[in-house]
């Protein structure tokens, strides 16, 4: 098994929502994260994603690798400022992970190569 932390940053979010057109408020306001339930800004799920899928293709593929598969839940919300550990066993071609912050898992997932 082989563990990657990342952290998701709030030049992160903002960028993400300029690209996606997300402004949902719970991603760019603490006060309306807040009011919504949210210990803090949370991350767009699509950002998280995309951040699992760059850390875990540099680390894991090579150029020449397709991905046949990818699959990916996500269990709980990711803050700003958030360090994200990601945990990969490998079988053949198969990699499953779990992503967790502060101890508590945030996503699961498999790809297939």
């Amino acid at each position: 098994m082989k563990s990657i932390t990342f952290q998701i940053t709030d030049r992160d979010i903002e960028q993400y929502a300029k690209l996606s057109g997300d402004d949902n408020p719970i991603h760019l306001d603490l006060a309306e994260a807040n009011r919504q339930g949210f210990s803090n800004k949370v991350a767009h799920g699509m950002l998280t994603m995309a951040k699992i899928w760059s850390v875990l293709s540099q680390d894991f593929l090579l150029p020449y690798h397709i991905p046949k598969h990818y699959e990916i839940s996500f269990v709980s919300p990711v803050y700003i400022s958030d360090k994200v550990t990601i945990d990969v066993k490998r079988a053949e071609d198969e990699y499953r992970f779990e992503c967790k912050s502060n101890e508590k898992i945030i996503a699961k997932g498999s790809f297939t190569i």
